[in-house]
């Protein structure tokens, strides 16, 4: 009984012996592997930053609240057009839109929060809708488009040059209901033709990094 006990064993104890030899050649694999990632973390270069983000990013942060102030620009003619876009839209959208009840939640109370930025090339108004979230499908659209009319209008007002590449983002409290990009046109007569794209959400906002691309130093 004893011999055959031992021999019983000898196959168990080789499979465990094989199964250690295996894990061991694992656990160094999977090592190797670590150390070797880690190299190219090291050695490969740190990721371009994709030019106007954080800018845009900025810009996008001081409107979701008033704390900095309602009416935000590049310099102080964009906050002169900020102010004038905010008072146009206003108006607008109090003419053209029934918004029902506004969140008290919402930190702008029922406000336009607007920030300019103006460059020799391009104008670009974001704009912080409180209560967006409440509008109907179909108002969210008007809204849009009054926004992009309040844009062309006071770029006219203030005598800014046509041609310009135009951008007007309309966002409730955390993103962009609607995008409109485009040039500052008035000399067709339906001016949303002049609207080349049209985006909406966290992925639209990379449309609009390349308006940021320059210094975009906040003015009250």
């Amino acid at each position: 009984m004893s011999s055959k006990s031992q021999s019983a064993k000898k196959p168990k104890s080789g499979v465990a012996k094989v199964c250690k030899i295996l894990l061991v050649a694992f656990i160094c694999f999977i090592g190797f592997r670590v150390c070797q990632l880690v190299i190219h973390l090291k050695n490969s270069p740190p990721p371009k930053a994709v030019p106007g983000k954080l800018e845009f990013s900025q810009a996008n942060k001081a409107i979701t609240t008033d704390k900095t102030g309602a009416i935000l620009g590049n310099d102080r003619t964009a906050v002169k057009m900020a102010n004038d876009f905010s008072e146009r839209l206003l108006q607008l959208r109090n003419t053209h839109i029934e918004s029902g009840e506004v969140s008290d939640f919402s930190p702008t109370a029922g406000e336009l929060v607007t920030f300019c930025h103006l460059t020799d090339e391009s104008c670009v108004f974001l704009v912080h809708l409180s209560g967006l979230r409440h509008f109907t499908e179909e108002a969210q659209h008007v809204v849009s488009h009054l926004a992009w009319r309040s844009a062309h209008e006071t770029l006219k007002e203030n005598q800014v040059g046509e041609g310009i590449e135009l951008a007007v983002g309309v966002r409730g409290l955390m993103v962009y209901s609607k995008i409109f990009v485009g040039t500052y046109d008035t000399s067709r007569e339906d001016i949303r033709r002049n609207i080349k794209t049209r985006k909406s959400g966290l992925s639209g906002e990379e449309i609009l990094y390349q308006f940021f691309a320059t210094d975009n130093k906040v003015v009250e």
